[in-house]
């Protein structure tokens, strides 16, 4: 599938970077716990929080079960109490996520880096590209969208970012979109309207591939959630 190569990446290390960010970002911010998550509908800071929290319980309890589907834990655990548990967490998390099978690592990392663009949209802080779960998390969701498109029977599509280039689908790629590692990651995971999508650079009418962005988890919204950063 993938045109280019993925570094070497300890999970962990990226894991704890991002929840590190996280963490620091509502330290002393204690009125951003009820703030609306616009990505995630009825769904809270606080509420973003706990489903992390209980996502690293799952890992950590090595939990077959799927990840991104984890609610958070109830509401009458305040947000600094729910950061301290999740830091608390650190050295367990990193040691699971060293030795978890298939693909584990990489979706714990993926969910992660998607909810801390969520939570930054919440705050008013501009997401950035530059993290470093960023690149494997976008390669995780390209292939994602990859067997989206092959189960739709679409032609195979190119994804260009700055990053790294993926053919995705069954057979010769039949157009390229590129775009920014960080909005082409936001329009995989169902962050970005139809119309955000198409801002992306086609090479074709971007149309004939909107069945395949409903996949996994991930449903394009009707409204815009956030802005496009190009970044």
């Amino acid at each position: 599938m993938t045109e280019s190569q993925r570094p070497d990446l300890s999970y962990g290390h990226a894991y704890g970077g991002v929840r590190d960010d996280i963490v620091r970002l509502l330290r002393d911010r204690p009125e951003a716990a009820g703030l609306p998550v616009p990505a995630c509908p009825d769904w809270t800071v606080r509420d973003l929080v706990g489903h992390l929290l209980q996502v690293c319980r799952r890992v950590v309890a090595e939990d077959p079960r799927d990840l991104p589907d984890v609610p958070p834990p109830p509401k009458a655990v305040p947000i600094d109490e729910l950061l301290a548990r999740w830091t608390d967490m650190d050295e367990a998390m990193t040691e699971t996520l060293a030795r978890a099978p298939g693909l584990r690592p990489r979706i714990a990392l993926m969910d992660i880096v998607s909810h801390h663009c969520d939570i930054r949209r919440a705050l008013g802080v501009p997401a950035t590209g530059d993290q470093p779960g960023l690149p494997d998390s976008l390669e995780l969701v390209a292939m994602g969208f990859g067997l989206s498109v092959a189960e739709h029977k679409l032609p195979a599509l190119r994804i260009a970012t700055p990053g790294g280039t993926w053919s995705v689908g069954t057979g010769e790629a039949a157009a390229t979109v590129r775009g920014g590692s960080l909005d082409v990651f936001r329009s995989l995971t169902g962050r970005r309207t139809f119309a955000q999508v198409s801002e992306l650079s086609w090479s074709a009418p971007p149309e004939t591939w909107w069945p395949a962005f409903a996949w996994g988890p991930f449903v394009p919204p009707e409204h815009p959630t956030e802005f496009v950063a190009r970044v």
